[in-house]
This record gives C-alpha cells, structure tokens and sequence, in this order.
C-alpha cells in the first residue's frame, strides 16, 4: 500500500519533509531534541524512525521501538547511525534489568495499547533516576465531544486519568498542551501554499487546556 512506501509524506526520509508533513508529531521531537544531548534515549512506538533519527544527531544513544515489522523496516532503510537501533519491543513487557534511559519519548502511543498503566510502569522501571519521559496523548474529552477519533484508539484520556497515570509512577508530573501559534511564519507558509502547519507552528503551554487536540506530560522522580 503506498501509506507503507519508503520515502512518501507518511513515511518520509528526510526532516525537512517531516516537519512540513508531520507538523503536529515533528514539533514534540523538536522539544525533546532540545535535551537529548549526550542521552541515552528511548523512542516507545517510533514509527518510520524520523523521529528516533532526528534526536540521535546529538544523543549518546537512541533505541526506537515498535511493534510493526514493516515500519521498522522502513526505518532501518531510511535511517543509519552507529548511535541509532531500531528493535521490535512490545511496550508492555519489561526492558532488561540492566538498561537505563535519561529521556524517553512516546508520542501518541497511550491510546493505542491495551493497558497504559502496564507500559507507564516499564517506562519508570528503565529510566535512570534523574531520567525524563516526555508522554503525549491526545484529549481524550475533545475527542469523545467532537466525535473526530481513529477507531484504533482503544482509550480516551481525560486530563485527570493522564495526571492519576503518570502521578503513580513518576513524583513530578508538568501538564502542557500543544498549541497552533499563528505568528508571521505560519502566514507566509500558508501565502506560499504549503497547505500544512510546520512543526514551528506549534507551541507547548502550561496545563490541560481543555480545548487543546494534544496534550504533553513532561515527568520526573521514576517512582520504582
């Protein structure tokens, strides 16, 4: 199916492509790049790996994972580091005992699992003490409200179930929403005609904004 095809705006092989393209999903990678510096990191449900590969530029190491063979395939087409590993891992089961990350990174992946709470847990379990999860889902309110959702979201988070979820197992839980911010660049694309928001089209702002599509939580202090 052409969705699957290496190289098409589903599945792109280059940044500037995925940040026109995949504006909403790039703009997370461009906050969490901003601390992958020398991190080992994780990238839970990495897709066709642009994401994973962007971070490992200035990362120590970055492991993407997922559970779909042909994206992980497209992904070791598309991307090569000597710092950059892409596995097939169901999040629900456990790292190794012995693997620690400082930054991991699930961006819209809750909603799809069969249970959150189980894949929260192992996130906490392999992160090092002072690590960070960066964990964004969709507003599971505005869906339910709007009727705009996939039929493979299996959950529809609100904002108290995502603070109870990460609150069980991290002590510091930052609520942000993502945000369009309509400023000079996002009219000029719009006056050239790209048809998309770009990835620096999107802010990230303090709290569960009820009328935000995407929410982040940024969390701390793994409790194990």
């Amino acid at each position: 199916m052409e969705d699957n095809v290496l190289g098409t705006s589903i599945c792109p092989t280059d940044f500037t492509t995925a940040a026109r393209r995949h504006g909403r999903h790039f703009s997370r990678y461009l906050l969490a790049a901003r601390q992958a510096g020398d991190k080992r990191i994780l990238d839970a449900a990495c897709g066709g790996g642009f994401g994973a590969a962007y971070m490992a530029r200035t990362a120590r190491s970055v492991l993407g994972v997922d559970l779909d063979d042909e994206m992980l395939r497209i992904a070791r087409s598309a991307f090569s580091a000597p710092n950059l590993t892409f596995a097939r891992h169901d999040l629900h089961d456990p790292f190794g005992p012995d693997v620690r990350f400082d930054l991991i990174t699930s961006f819209e992946t809750m909603e799809h699992v069969r249970d959150p709470d189980v894949c929260i847990a192992n996130f906490a379990r392999a992160m090092a003490p002072d690590g960070v999860l960066m964990l964004s889902v969709p507003n599971g309110a505005k869906e339910l409200r709007d009727g705009d959702f996939e039929p493979s979201h299996l959950v529809h988070f609100s904002a108290d179930d995502l603070s109870r979820m990460t609150g069980r197992c991290f002590a510091q839980v930052e609520p942000y929403s993502q945000v369009l911010h309509r400023g000079l660049a996002h009219y000029a694309r719009k006056l050239i005609g790209t048809g998309r928001h770009h990835a620096k089209d999107y802010r990230f702002v303090p709290g569960f904004d009820d009328a935000a599509k995407v929410w982040l939580a940024i969390c701390r202090g793994p409790r194990v």
